[in-house]
């Protein structure tokens, strides 16, 4: 994925929105725990 810059960009398209478009989860130590772990 990181050879190629045309898959890079549609997957972290896809990886980005997702985890942050998730208004459903309160921000919270849940919300904190999930951006740690997707950041590691």
């Amino acid at each position: 994925a990181d050879d190629c810059p045309t898959a890079s960009t549609p997957t972290t398209a896809t990886s980005g929105p997702p985890d942050r478009s998730p208004p459903s989860t309160p921000p919270g130590p849940q919300g904190t725990r999930r951006r740690a772990t997707a950041r590691m």
